[in-house]
């Protein structure tokens, strides 16, 4: 039985395939100068710093961190002692405003002295400026944990400032 023409068109001849077999060489040829050529260059623009420097630079990194957390924290932890001294001389301040035993006069240096009737008032009066000076101060209380975070932000954003001049 002679080959029908539609089995000589299927069957690859010896000289397609040796072409596609060059071809294939060609291309992986080619792939392998573009892998040669990447593995040979340099960092592309853009890409990530080497490993080694961001290791290298890493400690000192680490140790600009932990000093700016440090020094940030401690400020912080130590606001609500100066609000502290404010609340208690808002409440102070509130508490004795209008209970002075004695009012200056005109006069330099001359205290003049109070009736027994404003000393009454007063006494009257105390609880009340008591109450208000309590008030004014639970009132201040409440600000101490903003007041930590905003002295915990700007240390630390004032550290990064200074590390970066």
């Amino acid at each position: 039985m002679p080959d029908s023409p539609k089995s000589a068109e299927s069957k690859p001849t010896e000289q397609s395939l040796q072409e596609e077999v060059t071809k294939l060489r060609a291309q992986v040829a080619q792939l392998e100068e573009e892998l040669a050529r990447r593995e040979a260059s340099p960092e592309t623009p853009g890409a990530p710093r080497e490993t080694s420097e961001v290791l290298r630079d890493l400690p000192d990194r680490f140790t600009d961190e932990a000093s700016k957390m440090v020094r940030a924290l401690t400020l912080a932890c130590l606001e609500p002692f100066r609000v502290a001294g404010d609340i208690v001389e808002a409440f102070a301040e509130e508490t004795s405003g209008r209970n002075r035993p004695e009012e200056p006069t005109a006069e330099r240096g001359r205290f003049r002295a109070r009736t027994q009737r404003q000393s009454r008032s007063e006494a009257l009066n105390l609880p009340r400026d008591l109450y208000s000076g309590f008030i004014k101060a639970v009132d201040r209380s409440l600000d101490v944990p903003s007041k930590m975070v905003e002295r915990f932000y700007n240390t630390y954003r004032e550290a990064e400032t200074t590390r970066k001049q």
